[in-house]
């Protein structure tokens, strides 16, 4: 019985060794494919927790922040200050802002909106009634406080897993598609002006004037303005596409359209994220 020649044993062992290379490929891009869902269902269910949170008037209490009310909107001043102690101001909502500056499109921040309590009246003091009434405030540094490092900020700062990035983002409303890169969940105010946190339906709101890859600050300065307070629930909705960082697969998730019920929606594909 002959033994194998030196160029038999080389071709077992090259074929042996391209077997085992397609092998670890095959487990290695099923391993990536399993990270992406995990990454991107992990975004879904932090969207659906956020648009709860605004729903049950939970905020990311630092206690270390006052909020007091002169009539023109909430002021914020460093001081501690248990939860429910802040009278003059009510928490209406959570904004999110994704691709933030410098995380390379993996970064995003969740930002608490306050808004005042009551507004000066020829009657007296009144209960605010809406948006404008309100004038929603981020409990972070705008551009103008931006190197104030003690300026108020409950800013709940978090990375996509996996390689996660987000490549584009932006809302329909009568046809027109906008890019943005900041949404906001703002509870609506009752019908007789009474502010309620935690009580009322949370409407969705592209913040107009935001772009991904902006910087927190710059984010909070939009946020902070008036200007988005009449693009609630646009009906095309709001659609983020989020890339794989190891596969050709995307996600799109879409908040809202139609005219439904506040909802977030998920539609995973192979290809370009567009």
């Amino acid at each position: 019985m002959r033994g194998y020649t030196i160029i038999e044993v080389m071709i077992v062992l090259t074929v042996t060794s391209a077997l085992l290379i397609s092998a670890l490929a095959v487990i290695s891009g099923q391993q990536q494919k399993t990270e992406f869902s995990q990454a991107i269902r992990d975004i879904e269910s932090q969207l659906r927790d956020t648009i709860n949170d605004v729903s049950t008037g939970f905020y990311n209490n630092t206690g270390n922040f006052t909020c007091s009310s002169s009539g023109g909107g909430p002021l914020l001043a460093e001081g501690a200050n248990n939860q429910g102690k802040n009278e003059d101001c009510i928490f209406i909502g959570r904004a999110v802002q994704f691709a933030v500056n410098g995380t390379n499109g993996e970064g995003f921040n969740i930002y608490d909106i306050v808004g005042q309590r009551q507004i000066s009246a020829a009657s007296g003091e009144q209960n605010s009634a809406d948006l404008d009434d309100a004038k929603p405030k981020a409990i972070a540094p705008d551009e103008a406080n931006c190197s104030e490092a003690t300026y108020p900020n409950s800013t709940d700062s978090k990375t996509l897993s996996y390689g996660l990035s987000v490549k584009s983002m932006n809302y329909t409303s009568g046809g027109t598609t906008t890019p943005i890169g900041a949404v906001g969940f703002i509870s609506s105010l009752s019908q007789n002006g009474n502010l309620e946190s935690g009580s009322q339906i949370v409407n969705l709101y592209p913040i107009s004037g935001t772009v991904l890859g902006n910087s927190a600050c710059e984010a909070v300065d939009e946020i902070n303005k008036t200007s988005y307070y009449t693009l609630a629930n646009p009906d095309g909705g709001v659609k983020i596409c989020f890339k794989s960082g190891g596969t050709d697969q995307n996600g799109v998730i879409t908040i809202g359209s139609n005219g439904r019920e506040l909802s977030v929606d998920l539609a995973i594909s192979e290809g370009n994220c567009s």
